[in-house]
């Protein structure tokens, strides 16, 4: 490892910050990616400035080295998924005893049309949907009751949130014992799955449902957990907006962004 001495800017991850994720990022990105970076945290720093302002790559401040070296970076690291297994490293996403679903659509820019057709999710246009507000992007999450991201999936705007509810489940590194979310996941699939899993189904009924069901009003009461992350992910600017081409690449800063939120409480 360096030597922790660094002129610190507004955004930067600090000394104690970097003594929990530095090893961990260098050991995965010398041993997975092959290469030792020159000053590895000047270009974790450089993500960060440029997830937290939403700045083009090219305006990238020259204390944080050459902005094309610092894209590749955070391109190899998508490319590899390697950020989802940073992230699960330091966060500790076994313990899902409860798990709270939601979603948050993120306004497409202009600038995140124009992928590849030869790309492997140019066939769902990279996660790009028409609703009614718009071209935007939907970050599915499941959230444990200590507020941090046990799984992440994208799709288009246009899609349903219980859509891939399941598929979101099934992922999950720990047992899931309480399933969490509002009325949009009280489907007849999501509630034999629950019920197949064991998994105790805290959803409200809608007020036109023919067979209404209980659940537990104060587990309910819970569900602010997954609100207040949202929140707090989208003080990100690339997050609230996307700018990412690559749905690959932007998911990668959800996870990335998502260390943080549980690193600093931001």
């Amino acid at each position: 490892m360096q030597e922790l001495t660094y002129s610190f800017q507004r955004h930067d991850i600090t000394d104690d910050e970097w003594c929990v994720i530095g090893p961990i990022i260098e050991d995965i990105v010398v041993n997975k990616l092959g290469r030792p970076y020159k000053d590895l945290r000047a270009t974790v720093n450089g993500v960060l400035w440029i997830s937290r302002t939403g700045a083009p790559w090219r305006d990238l401040p020259p204390i944080y080295g050459e902005w094309n070296t610092v894209y590749k970076f955070h391109n190899k690291l998508a490319k590899n998924g390697l950020m989802k297994e940073i992230h699960h490293i330091l966060v500790p996403v076994e313990d899902c005893g409860v798990s709270m679903n939601d979603s948050t659509s993120c306004k497409a820019h202009q600038h995140s049309a124009g992928a590849s057709k030869s790309d492997p999710l140019s066939d769902v246009n990279q996660h790009i949907g028409l609703s009614r507000g718009g071209r935007n992007t939907k970050i599915h999450a499941t959230v444990n009751d200590s507020g941090h991201l046990t799984n992440a999936m994208l799709t288009g705007g246009n899609v349903n949130d219980c859509t891939v509810t399941i598929d979101l489940l099934n992922e999950l590194e720990g047992d899931v014992e309480t399933f969490v979310g509002d009325k949009a996941y009280g489907t007849k699939e999501i509630r034999e799955y629950c019920e197949e899993k064991g998994i105790e189904f805290c959803v409200p009924p809608k007020s036109n449902t023919k067979e209404p069901w209980k659940y537990n009003k104060d587990t309910y009461k819970k569900r602010s957990i997954v609100e207040n992350f949202f929140l707090k992910l989208k003080q990100f600017r690339r997050i609230a907006t996307r700018y990412d081409k690559l749905a690959r690449n932007f998911l990668s800063l959800v996870y990335f962004c998502s260390l943080f939120v549980s690193l600093r409480c931001v």
